[in-house]
């Protein structure tokens, strides 16, 4: 059976492009291809009105699907890392560095790149971290982790707290095409087109269908 093949094997000119940005943009990280595997490894600096806050030496695993799907940031100098388990932690139980919900972070941002996840999300979660680091609260709102968070943010964007018509409606955002005279998923008992169909769009235009799947199975179950 032929293996599935990587982004930067499918498309070379690709990972040359993304070198030359990233070489641009951040020459304190390098790109490299080892064991059929895309990563970044060096240092990221962080600064407010020109001048260096701080430097934070991180490790970007780019998955397979990559753009589709966003790197996997780690950070490399125990600096973050010992942080696991407190309130204030932001890391995964895996190590990895939670720098937000993938669904808030396609919605706030649009389709995202390397360069473009570190100029957003990861700039502005290192920044948080320099402001808990030097006894400031946590400059961001903040979702629970794992499926729990997942749930926090889908209620929050369709105003209802009924996980069951959670995910009826993003089984419903799954369809290729949508009736919107349908009775809404929700139980409110008007049309699409008259409650929950801005939502709807809005998700459909930033999401793939296999994140929409992901996101729904996050409620199966679930009370």
């Amino acid at each position: 059976m032929a293996s599935v093949g990587r982004w930067f094997e499918e498309r070379p000119e690709a990972l040359a492009q993304l070198r030359t940005r990233l070489r641009s943009s951040y020459p304190h990280l390098h790109l490299t291809v080892s064991n059929r595997v895309a990563r970044a490894d060096g240092t990221v600096a962080i600064g407010a009105n020109g001048r260096e806050l701080s430097r934070f030496h991180l490790r970007l695993i780019l998955p397979d699907d990559y753009p589709d799907s966003l790197p996997v940031v780690f950070e490399t100098a125990n600096r973050i890392a010992r942080r696991l388990g407190a309130p204030a932690s932001h890391v995964n139980p895996d190590g990895s560095l939670c720098v937000g919900l993938p669904a808030a972070l396609r919605l706030q941002y649009g389709p995202l790149d390397l360069v473009g996840f570190l100029d957003g999300p990861v700039r502005s979660y290192l920044l948080g971290i320099f402001e808990v680091e030097n006894g400031r609260p946590w400059p961001f709102g903040e979702w629970s982790h794992g499926d729990k968070g997942v749930r926090e943010f889908y209620f929050e964007q369709f105003a209802i707290t009924d996980g069951r018509a959670v995910c009826a409606l993003l089984g419903f955002a799954t369809r290729p095409q949508l009736s919107w005279v349908a009775l809404c998923p929700c139980g409110s008992g008007r049309i699409i087109r008259s409650c929950h169909a801005p939502v709807l769009r809005r998700l459909k235009r930033a999401l793939s269908r296999r994140e929409l799947e992901i996101a729904a199975s996050a409620f199966k179950g679930a009370e």
